[in-house]
């Protein structure tokens, strides 16, 4: 990612039209905290070029494995003449706990006064995770409905076409705010980019108009992809290449980009297989066990006392303690249901885990014959 703003940053969109590279650029962007610059939905505008030399830069980041990645994307975009102008807008960042929904969005206006409507993916938040349990195991989440309602308003306040997009959960909100609008407001968007973003249950898909909505879809995974494969249509995507494995492949700034375009490749049958199956055992399951499911989960985070996925990292031992104390006080139902969500789960991840795994222990090995 920072060799692309880096390598192309002199290549204007008229000279480069803005593509699937710049998606995830400005996706990775919406990560970045703007509360204290931008208070006032309606007036308030901030160039995002000029945020790295900020001295509020402290403030643009709370989670410190984040940190050094956040601010080298930040210095990229601030010497870079294709971003140059780049203005973010429109910026929400709610954090209910009674609603136990986690949601933000943010509108960037390209140089030529383009908007890209971006919605965050999960942040550091425990109500994150938690509301990641619903978007595959339950109806519509409260941040589902937050972002059809934030797209009706940039709509109002802006004219001419749209384009919409989103990494992990942010690419979910995109298409679902999409699919729920007023034909009208649909009708401006020419793209919406889903970054290893999962689907939607077949039940809702029924009831839209995904047909007619699909062919402006641009749905991105990594090979090793968990997330972006959660009830999507396999044989849509573009995979590509990165420098992690498994579940590591989330993180955007793994993906791989060479000579301006992202390195594709093609998912393993191996893993197809085990996504598959993960998703036929999900749909296999009434309404009445997917609630249980989210419910005794939520519960166990909840057990740990965490806030943020930050402290949870800090003191894994205690926690994981607490959450273990949490499965063994479960009734005989509750743990078997629990357990088969976690086997199946397991099993979807274990190619890509197996490979991290294995990795590991080479590099270790490696490690140890230099030091002899």
């Amino acid at each position: 990612m920072f060799e692309y703003v880096s390598q192309y940053c002199t290549d204007t969109f008229l000279e480069r039209p803005f593509g699937v590279e710049d998606a995830i650029v400005l996706a990775q962007l919406s990560y970045i905290k703007l509360d204290a610059f931008l208070k006032d939905f309606k007036k308030d505008s901030v160039d995002m070029c000029s945020l790295y030399d900020s001295p509020l830069r402290e403030t643009l980041v709370a989670d410190p494995k984040y940190k050094k990645d956040h601010m080298a994307l930040l210095k990229a975009i601030s010497a870079s003449l294709r971003f140059k102008g780049l203005r973010a807008r429109f910026y929400v960042n709610q954090v209910d706990t009674a609603e136990e929904t986690q949601f933000s969005a943010v509108t960037f206006l390209l140089p030529d006064g383009m908007p890209f409507v971006a919605f965050r993916g999960t942040d550091e938040t425990m109500l994150g995770w938690q509301e990641d349990f619903g978007l595959a195991l339950k109806k519509p989440i409260a941040g589902q409905k937050l972002a059809a309602d934030y797209l009706r308003k940039v709509a109002e306040f802006t004219e001419g076409p749209l384009m919409l997009g989103g990494h992990s959960k942010g690419g979910n909100l995109s298409l679902y705010a999409m699919f729920t609008v007023d034909s009208a407001i649909r009708d401006r968007v020419t793209k919406i980019y889903t970054l290893d973003a999962p689907g939607f249950r077949p039940e809702f898909i029924e009831h839209t108009d995904y047909d007619s909505v699909k062919k402006r879809i641009v749905r991105v995974v990594p090979k090793d992809s968990v997330v972006g494969l959660l009830f999507n249509d396999l044989s849509s995507k573009t995979v590509i290449e990165a420098d992690a494995h498994g579940m590591a492949q989330h993180n955007m700034y793994t993906w791989i980009i060479k000579d301006g375009h992202v390195v594709e490749t093609e998912l393993s049958e191996e893993h197809l297989k085990s996504v598959r199956n993960f998703n036929q055992w999900v749909l296999s399951l009434d309404d009445t066990h997917l609630q249980s499911i989210v419910k005794l989960l939520s519960e166990m985070l909840d057990d740990t006392g965490a806030k943020t996925t930050v402290e949870f990292r800090e003191n894994v031992p205690k926690y994981v303690k607490t959450l273990l104390k949490a499965a063994g006080d479960m009734d005989d139902t509750a743990k078997e249901q629990a357990s088969a969500f976690i086997k199946s789960y397991v099993e979807f991840t274990f190619e890509g885990l197996k490979r991290e795994v294995m990795d590991n222990i080479q590099s270790s090995r490696l490690s140890r014959f230099l030091t002899k």
